[in-house]
């Protein structure tokens, strides 16, 4: 016989029970996100978007309808970036998994490889040891030289000589960069390093050679720096780079320390070991930095701009914003909310390479915000904690790829959506349409022109989309003629007139236009700082603005123009 108190234990569990069906019929009810294509407009940038699944051994080549164009298959998982190459190969990193110090850490690589179009691999090499592993990204220089980031272990002793506080008990890795010379298809040589070890400042122990008030060493890293509450071994952490042809320039990202760096290339290995030679004589310190001024004891949070970013880049020569650099600021420890933004950044740089660097021990280096940023018209709706990146287009649209959802995404320069398309694949491959994808993580994508050169002489065949069981969507390739070079008709039909020139009190800004589009006006000085802002408007035909800048003091100023289709600068200059 039950008692009473079991009877109603068996009460409530049946109750219990049965809620949980009715949960597990609820959840099974919500609709899956939707695979593969999402959207496609004509305002997108027609070309072929490449990407890595983060979890999964093959690389794939899409058209913009999200059907596969190539594939290339490895026999590892992505060690993180991919690229195509202009003749035709796919060059990535591959992960280890044998380095019992460094292949479990975020960002994990250890080798690198060239496959040709046909998917025979024509070089692999392995960059893993005790004290060195590569990580995150790589890249191939126009030399065909290859370029790494590589974490380099430090002993004890070698983190006390350096005057470091704390030591992890995992040990203290730092960062370098090395250039490889490919030989044979299996082999390479180093031909130049440089090394984050040599460039640092402490303020804790004054016996050390590197001793200095870290305030007056901008150009050195503070070796005891840190964001984080614990104490890390990757307290760094390169997570991607960059290389500047015409400047012989490398810009790094450390997402631990949320800033980005600036290096001259153009140096020995000796003399980037030290604080002399190359184009700059700078050696191998920062030529320029940005984004946490409170790494070298400069301004409050309140100057932070950076978050745990990825994938700094410039922007290439011919397209919009060149020589701006482009990031994503993926929003960790943002202090108003978790969410990302894309940043693209005017550096205060001459013809010659060289860097306005701040000499007061209180100012902060230049620019004091960006000169365009995306921002989710719900911020919260568009976050990625890791990883991630963003591409320039030809039209001025801005690819973004936000990684953990595996969510690409293009926009115009006023934010609007215009093409979306949502990784498929998982840690076990393909997966069917309204089904849950584990492992969905993409480092960055890649989109590709139709006039790019490695597709000459190619057959570029659409097959299936990469899901299974895929949904019917009438997606067109558009053949709209301005796709290719959208951004040089739009500049075949814009005039900008701005009079007058000099000015004292007032400019007056004319700006014809052919093509309707949303324009938004604004001012930044010559350190790249923004001093005036105009609210966007829609525009088609004639606009006329004038302009107050009786409050701006003497000197040479940009007037930023940005558009749906691209955005362009003219100078002027303040006398009185």
């Amino acid at each position: 016989m039950k008692t009473p108190n079991t009877t109603i234990n068996s009460i409530t569990s049946c109750c219990v029970a049965l809620l949980i069906l009715l949960l597990g019929a609820i959840l099974h009810a919500q609709p899956m996100p939707q695979l593969g294509l999402i959207s496609n407009s004509a305002q997108s940038f027609n070309g072929y978007t490449l990407f890595a699944p983060a979890d999964f051994t093959t690389t794939y080549l899409i058209d913009n309808c999200g059907r596969i164009v190539k594939t290339w298959q490895s026999q590892y998982d992505p060690g993180q970036s991919a690229y195509l190459l202009e003749d035709g190969s796919l060059f990535h990193t591959a992960k280890l998994t044998t380095n019992r110090t460094f292949s479990n850490t975020g960002g994990a690589g250890g080798r690198l490889e060239r496959y040709d179009w046909n998917g025979t691999l024509l070089w692999g090499y392995d960059w893993s040891g005790t004290t060195f592993y590569q990580h995150h990204d790589a890249i191939v220089l126009p030399n065909g030289n290859v370029l790494l980031l590589s974490w380099d272990a430090k002993t004890r002793e070698e983190a006390t000589a350096a005057g470091r506080r704390q030591y992890p008990q995992g040990g203290l890795w730092s960062d370098k960069i090395v250039e490889l010379r490919p030989v044979g298809k299996d082999s390479a040589v180093v031909v130049w390093e440089w090394k984050l070890w040599d460039h640092l400042v402490q303020d804790n122990d004054a016996a050390k050679a590197n001793y200095g008030a870290v305030s007056e060493r901008p150009e050195r890293l503070d070796v005891n720096f840190t964001n984080k509450t614990a104490i890390v071994s990757d307290w760094i952490h390169l997570n991607g780079l960059a290389y500047n042809a015409e400047l012989d320039q490398i810009v790094v990202s450390s997402r631990e320390l949320s800033e980005i760096y600036i290096i001259d290339h153009s140096t020995t290995t000796a003399e980037a070991a030290s604080s002399r030679g190359g184009r700059q004589g700078k050696g191998g310190d920062f030529l320029w930095r940005w984004g946490n001024p409170q790494a070298y004891k400069r301004g409050t949070a309140a100057d932070r701009k950076l978050y745990g970013q990825h994938n700094p880049q410039w922007i290439a020569r011919g397209l919009p914003g060149a020589g701006n650099i482009l990031l994503f600021n993926n929003g960790d420890e943002r202090p108003d909310g978790m969410y990302s933004t894309v940043e693209e950044i005017q550096t205060p740089v001459n013809a010659s390479g060289a860097y306005a660097v701040p000499t007061s021990t209180s100012a902060t280096y230049a620019p004091s915000a960006s000169v365009w940023a995306y921002k989710a018209a719900n911020a919260q709706s568009f976050y990625s904690s890791k990883i991630s990146g963003a591409q320039r287009l030809p039209n001025g649209n801005t690819l973004i790829c936000e990684g953990v959802k595996g969510n690409f995404f293009e926009v115009t320069p006023m934010g609007t959506t215009v093409w979306q398309y949502r990784n498929p694949v998982g840690t076990n491959g393909p997966t069917a349409q309204g089904t849950q994808v584990m492992g969905q993580n993409v480092f960055r994508c890649l989109r590709y022109a139709s006039t790019y050169a490695a597709f000459t002489g190619k057959t570029l065949t659409p097959g299936a989309p990469v899901e299974l069981n895929p949904t019917q969507n009438s997606c067109v390739i558009t053949t709209d003629v301005r796709q290719d070079n959208v951004h040089q008709e739009f500049r075949e039909q814009t005039a900008l007139t701005i009079a007058p020139n000099p000015a004292s009190e007032l400019i007056r800004v004319a700006l014809n236009l052919n093509i309707p589009t949303r324009v938004r006006l604004s001012v930044c000085n010559a350190l790249g700082q923004d001093v005036m802002n105009v609210a966007p408007e829609s525009v088609l035909g004639s606009m006329i603005r004038e302009l107050s800048v009786a409050n701006l003091p003497q000197g040479t100023y940009f007037l930023r123009v940005q558009t749906d289709i691209q955005l362009f600068s003219a100078m002027f200059a303040v006398m009185r």
